[in-house]
């Protein structure tokens, strides 16, 4: 697991996608993922889940007779621990939502949400391994379904889609790495100069 945790405020306002991607820093192209969030055609958001029970949570982890060396004391206090947690950080599912154009609403696109993973603790899906997986079937559905945009999107998407290529096609070092680098901060100086209202 990762040290980032979320803030119960910024898991309630909905969009973690941030903490995602900083978590992921040195698994996934995030600075590529990064860009198409901010472009509003990508996001991970966060919803409560009400219907994990807590024995759901739980599963055999705190069974007495399945774990007999294991002090029932001791199996009973992590239990205690373990619900005073689930009751501070709450229970999520986490959705990944692409969209092929930011004029259309997020529900419009025919579905938006990808793949969702549910009955999460916390921040406890931060380098889990299921969080890399939330952002690689992003990857796949960017890959897969481009958004349709036309300019002043057009070139940083173009840009974006690129760097992605490059990333996951080659590796990076020598020239590989030198394609990739060059898209990113292409990539990059657009943005510097984009319209604000598209940054927000």
């Amino acid at each position: 697991m990762s040290n980032r945790k979320f803030t119960r405020a910024e898991l309630e306002s909905g969009d973690v996608t941030l903490s995602f991607l900083r978590a992921n820093v040195l698994n996934h192209p995030v600075e590529t993922l990064a860009f198409y969030h901010k472009l509003g055609l990508f996001r991970i958001r966060a919803e409560a889940d009400t219907h994990a029970s807590f024995a759901d949570l739980c599963g055999d982890c705190y069974t007495p007779e399945l774990h007999p060396e294991i002090d029932p004391a001791l199996i009973a206090k992590q239990k205690k621990a373990f619900r005073s947690k689930v009751a501070r950080e709450g229970v999520w599912g986490f959705i990944v939502e692409v969209r092929r154009s930011r004029d259309s609403e997020w529900d419009d696109c025919g579905p938006t949400s990808v793949d969702s993973i549910w009955g999460n603790v916390g921040s406890d899906i931060l380098l889990s391994g299921y969080d890399g997986d939330l952002l690689s079937t992003a990857i796949e559905a960017l890959e897969k379904f481009p958004p349709e945009v036309t300019d002043p999107t057009a070139r940083l998407v173009s840009a974006a889609t690129k760097a992605m290529y490059y990333l996951n096609g080659m590796e990076l070092n020598g020239a590989g790495y030198t394609e990739w680098r060059k898209h990113i901060d292409l990539l990059t100086k657009a943005l510097d100069a984009f319209d604000p209202k598209f940054r927000a």
